[in-house]
């Protein structure tokens, strides 16, 4: 395993576990000792956030202590330099500090008021309405660079090339950059809405007359299938789900705390 691969674990890693043996020195760092319990941790640490592929051996051992004393020469150096009391130092150490507290909160509320099977299953039976409210239609999308590119496409489509041949015709006619894309299935309960306007009227087969335009580009749609609107299986959305409700309520309570907030200009 390579240093900074190390690094990167032991830095994802950040379970703290309480520890009551006594303290064992592994090394001494300008006066600065590091205790056998910091090795023991991050070997822990590792081995959780790696779901058991790296296994707790002397090799392993050895690699983190001698991360911790290059992670102390460096920290006695910055502060050797005085770079812990820079005006950017202290502007990084606050952000730092308010990321840490923004994601404390957030994990307390959510674990002050955690999200239920019977919360998720009432949530993807709403979704499951939303979806019977609508149709699903399965379309490819053409993007083009310029109205003339765009005109020609739909002038193939007129042809009534299936995709594949129009895919073909349209890598054969070095006047156009097209990117054809297959969307697969769409809902039209749950796409945006200039997208479901312009699905909505048409039916399988029919593409659309005159290309739209957004953001300096040209779209174009053809309909290969519509169907009755059919809901993701629940176990495929459950876990969506759960982190959709656990954000709401987090949302919720941050609107709560600035209603609350005496806030001035």
């Amino acid at each position: 395993m390579q240093l900074n691969k190390l690094a990167g674990l032991m830095i994802a890693a950040s379970i703290c576990l309480p520890t009551f043996a006594m303290a064992e020195t592994v090394a001494t760092v300008n006066g600065v000792a590091i205790d056998k319990t910091e090795v023991d941790q991050q070997v822990l640490n590792i081995i959780s956030s790696t779901n058991g592929q790296a296994q707790d051996t002397p090799a392993l051992r050895e690699q983190v202590k001698n991360h911790l004393i290059d992670q102390q020469v460096i920290i006695q150096e910055a502060k050797h330099r005085n770079l812990d009391k820079t005006p950017d130092f202290a502007r990084r150490l606050n952000d730092a500090t308010n990321d840490l507290l923004q994601s404390a909160l957030f994990n307390d509320i959510v674990t002050q008021k955690p999200i239920t099977e019977v919360d998720i299953q009432q949530r993807y039976k709403e979704i499951a309405e939303q979806f019977a409210k609508a149709d699903d239609v399965h379309a490819v999308q053409i993007v083009v660079d310029t109205q003339e590119e765009a005109n020609k496409v739909i002038g193939y489509m007129k042809r009534g090339l299936t995709i594949d041949k129009l895919e073909k015709a349209l890598q054969a006619d070095s006047t156009i950059k097209a990117q054809m894309t297959n969307m697969g299935w769409v809902n039209l309960n749950f796409t945006n809405t200039q997208l479901a306007d312009i699905l909505k009227p048409m039916k399988a087969g029919q593409f659309t007359q005159s290309a739209y335009a957004s953001n300096n580009r040209w779209f174009m749609f053809k309909v290969l299938e519509r169907r009755p609107g059919q809901a993701p299986a629940y176990d495929q959305i459950k876990q969506q789900i759960f982190h959709e409700l656990q954000e709401k309520e987090i949302t919720q309570t941050v609107s709560d705390l600035r209603a609350k907030a005496q806030i001035s200009n």
